[in-house]
């Protein structure tokens, strides 16, 4: 490459949060947060081992909103995943989410990312993530959900259909009173699954016949509600 760098992109304004990873191809992914005059965007591009820009135009990798503390990473299946936090406005809180996209610059994902954390006081700062088994990813952040003045950290797992996803042995423990289908009800938004160890704090009615592992509701406040004609399957 030319001893000065080479020219990701050089328009006037604003571009900043970058991160770029090696692609499986021997490429390498570009990603930043572009502050257009009209609309704010993360945006990526493409280079070549010798550092030669490989799309036409920087493409739109995340979405229309203000993003911050952006991570790339490989899936090692030719794909980048982008872990970023959404800085949203006014009223609505920040929340980590993820969007993958392939070489050719196309979004894999929903349109406004997966929401990986989304609980309205977690006020999520510096997510990391990691490459896990099957090509599924671990992200973890600090979380101020718990108290405003002390962070935890709280993890979670992406599947490769951009859908969070159950750990291995770990318990599905409820967030908040709701229906078992809604993950709005459990920690990380993380629903049960059958082989699930599911741990009751709140109100959870279930509407429609499931399975578990094994169930466990916990006093004071924990309650499992079952429709007329319903059932939950407890294999432990």
């Amino acid at each position: 490459w030319a001893s000065a760098g080479v020219s990701v992109t050089n328009l006037d304004r604003h571009q900043y949060s970058i991160s770029a990873v090696r692609t499986s191809g021997g490429n390498y992914a570009v990603a930043y947060y572009d502050e257009t005059p009209s609309v704010n965007k993360v945006v990526g591009q493409l280079l070549s081992s010798t550092g030669t820009k490989l799309w036409a135009t920087p493409v739109n990798v995340v979405g229309n909103s203000k993003v911050s503390s952006m991570r790339l990473m490989n899936d090692l299946a030719g794909n980048v995943i982008s872990i970023y936090i959404n800085d949203l406005q006014d009223s609505n809180p920040p929340s980590v989410r993820a969007q993958k996209f392939n070489t050719a610059g196309a979004t894999q994902w929903t349109a406004s990312g997966l929401a990986i954390a989304s609980n309205a006081s977690s006020f999520p700062v510096f997510p990391r993530v990691v490459n896990s088994e099957s090509e599924t990813l671990v992200v973890a952040w600090r979380d101020f959900r718990s108290t405003a003045t002390k962070a935890d950290i709280y993890g979670a797992k992406v599947a490769t259909s951009g859908s969070l996803t159950t750990w291995a042995g770990g318990p599905i423990i409820s967030a908040a009173n709701g229906n078992w289908n809604n993950s709005a009800t459990w920690q990380s938004g993380i629903m049960p699954v059958s082989t699930s160890e599911v741990i009751i704090r709140h109100t959870v009615t279930v509407t429609a016949t499931t399975t578990a592992r094994k169930v466990t509701v916990e006093n004071p406040n924990g309650n499992l509600r079952m429709n007329p004609g319903i059932s939950v399957t407890v294999s432990q």
